[in-house]
């Protein structure tokens, strides 16, 4: 890929967390799979990173800490066990993006990852390459 092509996404404007008012469970879980996937693609956990996922778990309207804490596990639990091939990585982001009909929520699906990789200052070529493949499996390329 050329440079062009990987500098070429950038968060769009929205406000912090982002809404996810209208997001099924299936949609937040795919979301949330997403964000984490996202977080480990270049093998360094920020604590910016993890401060934008506790956002928008909030954000998520849960019952108790303990429900979402359990939701935010099984997410984790998720990514940890896939292989970590880029066949693999692909896949997942595939079956992730497809939960998302809607363009709008296609949209804040793709902003809230670029956000989030974007969060420590620093966006990887790991990190915008599967940013780059979300955009795609998302249809918004």
């Amino acid at each position: 890929m050329a440079a062009t092509e990987i500098d070429s996404i950038t968060p769009r404007e929205h406000s912090c967390p982002v809404n996810t008012k209208g997001f099924s469970a299936e949609q937040q879980s795919a979301l949330l799979d997403l964000l984490i996937l996202g977080m480990y693609q270049d093998r360094h956990l920020a604590l910016a990173e993890d401060r934008r996922v506790q956002s928008l778990l909030k954000s998520f309207d849960f019952g108790s800490d303990y429900e979402r804490q359990q939701f935010a596990d099984a997410s984790f639990a998720r990514v940890h066990a896939m292989p970590k091939t880029p066949e693999a990585i692909r896949t997942a982001i595939f079956a992730s993006a497809a939960h998302f009909k809607d363009e709008k929520q296609r949209h804040q699906a793709l902003d809230t990852l670029a956000d989030l990789l974007s969060s420590d200052s620093k966006l990887t070529t790991e990190e915008n390459q599967f940013l780059q493949s979300v955009e795609e499996a998302l249809e918004l390329k």
